[in-house]
């Protein structure tokens, strides 16, 4: 097979899930288990999905960057779940550059690579470097569909949250002065940020939301596509990218920031990816919206990224379910509702999107330690009467194990929960086991488990206990040798699966493997069946994409109609409304349908205005895709500024399109 040069789409809907089967993303090349793989892929397929979605973190693959040092086990790993995904006849995508593993030490860390890699010229050279590595293992692969990067992997926003002196360092590495430089003066400079320089390597990063927010948020939306993106791609040339759906807040005007201009990426990607929440466009007060407010913010969502890129969309983190931790008030869906939800997505994906993926197949728990699963040697254990094999270790009596975890995920030190499996080493016997941890010799938690154990595996767990950054977890054995493996420390639980931790379904995962065998039967394209007429009450995201809820639309929209005659000529007829109080409205509307523009019989006035558009010619398609532009955009609260408090930028307010044939 000779090298594929885009990321391949296949002819049917993508149905997919990211693999961890042990446990979350970043212990994931740590824990995984090659003799189980199997059989959790068979568990996959008979739930209805054909593809899964596999993180390749940079660091943990890529020890070091200079000199260039890769580990080698992980590479090995990686072929071996290829071919296996492969003999299933499953489709396989990579998460390239994914910032998190639990693995060997990397250096420079993943915070740190991610910052430097367009400013640094010794880590940018690194980074190509693992991008050809991996392209060289999957380009020959037929059922690799690709790779994409994912903003949240170089999210440079978090270096705004950081002290004055920090933001001012980074302002440098990352290339922030010299993009300053470039395109603004001192003056301009000192007035963003309401401070006077005198030059611009005094200038640092926005605090989160402040003063210059805007600037840096353009500027990072820049770096992400020209110099991440777009160079990646001469590496790895089946690339894509999620990118960015949420906004940022600007304190200082109450209005939001976009980022819109990553969506189209560049000229020939087929395809951009996202991820969903329902907390996306909702009000996060801590509650549960209604499942009608929650279908049209997810077509609001759909639409508004259609309107900005011609590419097919895929949604690779379909996360109906979110738990994550600090976003507690976020808006859900009922867990009564979920099932009801799952039912009526069947409607969601048409057209150009693809698909979806789950981030998980089952819940999963963020587990703290390292190695966990005794499938490495790499130092983080200290072993002593201890043996370790490969995916157990073996304790002697009065023998123990200990690790120190420098960084623990969350600000609570309370409520861990600690799951682990035992086994005696000869025949039946009585355990007792030590658990305690401790810091600088202190001890901080202490439990004694006395239990009857035999050759066979058994499931304990302890809880609650209390965890935290630098602390030891120490399992000391006071009786005969017993066997230890699959150890989970965690206080945070994902909970974005179709089963439980335990393997158990839940109640809308009968739903959801009936809609996945649903979408892998369809085909990618035009819905099958769509109107001739949108009348007042069906105007909306879910007939419309590119419009609110309320029929206002965005600068661009995105439809599908049904010829009523392909054999004659038609008319596009569009009524929209303008407030009679917009006097200096003045704006023109155009319809696109397969490259060709159409121009309005007139201009857009404040009141009720009735358009046409055509004619056009008679076609062999019975469904018709078109998109309709404004010149231009309005802000709804400039009209009233001291009463309104809708900062919506719009152009006009559908109330009913139609194609008329041509007699």
């Amino acid at each position: 097979m000779t090298d594929f040069n885009q990321f391949k789409i296949p002819e049917n809907k993508l149905v997919a899930t990211h693999l961890f089967p042990h446990s979350w993303a970043p212990d994931f090349w740590s824990s995984l288990d090659l003799e189980e793989l199997d059989s959790y892929l068979q568990q996959i397929i008979d739930n209805g999905f054909n593809t899964v979605v596999i993180v390749v973190p940079w660091v943990g693959f890529q020890l070091n960057t200079d000199p260039i040092e890769y580990y080698s086990p992980y590479f090995q790993r990686l072929s071996h779940l290829i071919a296996a995904i492969k003999a299933k006849q499953l489709q396989l995508i990579l998460r390239l550059g994914y910032s998190h593993d639990k693995g060997p030490e990397s250096s420079p860390n993943e915070f740190d690579r991610q910052m430097w890699v367009v400013a640094n010229p010794q880590v940018r050279a690194a980074w190509f470097d693992y991008l050809d590595k991996l392209w060289d293992l999957v380009k020959d692969q037929a059922h690799v569909l690709g790779g994409f990067l994912c903003w949240e992997d170089f999210f440079w926003l978090e270096m705004c949250r950081l002290e004055a002196p920090q933001r001012l360092e980074y302002a440098a590495s990352c290339g922030y002065h010299a993009y300053l430089a470039d395109n603004y003066s001192l003056d301009e400079l000192s007035s963003i940020y309401q401070t006077e320089f005198d030059d611009v390597s005094q200038v640092p990063l926005p605090s989160y939301g402040g003063l210059g927010m805007r600037e840096f948020c353009q500027f990072w939306d820049t770096q992400l596509v020209e110099e991440i993106f777009v160079p990646a791609k001469t590496h790895f040339p089946a690339l894509t990218m999620e990118v960015r759906v949420d906004s940022e807040l600007e304190q200082h005007t109450g209005r939001y920031i976009d980022h819109h201009q990553t969506y189209d990426l560049d000229g020939d990607t087929p395809l951009v990816i996202i991820y969903y929440s329902p907390a996306w466009g909702a009000s996060n007060q801590g509650g549960a919206d209604a499942l009608k407010q929650i279908y049209e913010n997810l077509y609001t969502l759909l639409g508004q990224v259609c309107v900005y890129t011609k590419k097919s969309v895929f949604i690779d983190q379909f996360n109906f379910i979110d738990n994550t931790p600090g976003f507690e008030r976020n808006t859900r869906i009922e867990e009564a509702e979920l099932k009801d939800f799952i039912e009526g997505l069947s409607h969601v994906f048409e057209g150009t999107i693809v698909g979806y993926g789950l981030w998980s197949f089952h819940d999963v728990p963020a587990n703290v330690l390292h190695n966990s699963h005794f499938q490495w040697d790499y130092p983080c254990w200290q072993l002593d009467k201890a043996e370790q094999h490969t995916g157990w270790v073996e304790i002697a009596e009065g023998g123990s194990i200990v690790q120190t975890v420098k960084t623990v995920p969350g600000a609570g030190v309370e409520n861990f929960i600690f799951d682990f499996e035992l086994a005696s080493c000869e025949g039946e016997q009585h355990s007792d086991l030590d658990i305690s941890v401790v810091y600088k010799q202190q001890v901080l938690f202490n439990s004694r488990l006395e239990t009857h154990v035999d050759n066979e595996w058994q499931a304990l767990q302890i809880a609650p206990m209390i965890y935290g950054s630098g602390w030891g977890l120490r399992l000391h054995n006071r009786g005969q040798g017993i066997k230890i493996r699959r150890l989970s420390l965690y206080q945070i639980h994902q909970e974005n699966g179709m089963f439980d931790k335990d393997g158990q379904a839940k109640n809308f995962t009968l739903a959801m493997s009936e809609l996945n065998h649903l979408l892998a039967a369809q085909m990618i394209g035009q819905p099958l069946f769509a109107p001739s007429y949108i009348g007042r009450e069906q105007v909306g995201p879910q007939s419309i994409k590119g419009i609110y809820k309320d029929g206002w639309m965005m600068q661009y929209a995105l439809g599908y109609l049904s010829v009523p005659d392909p054999k004659q000529s038609s008319v596009f007829i569009i009524r929209a409304h303008v407030p009679a109080h917009w006097d200096d409205y003045a704006n023109r509307l155009q319809l696109h349908i397969e490259g060709k523009t159409y121009d309005a019989n007139k201009a857009l006035q404040p009141g009720l205005n009735e358009l046409s558009f055509g004619p056009i010619p008679a076609r062999e398609h019975a469904v018709l895709t078109y998109e309709l532009s404004a010149d231009k955009c309005y802000r709804v609260d400039s009209y009233a500024p001291e009463t309104c408090d809708d900062n919506r930028a719009v152009s006009i307010l559908i109330v009913e399109l139609a194609l008329l044939s041509i007699n």
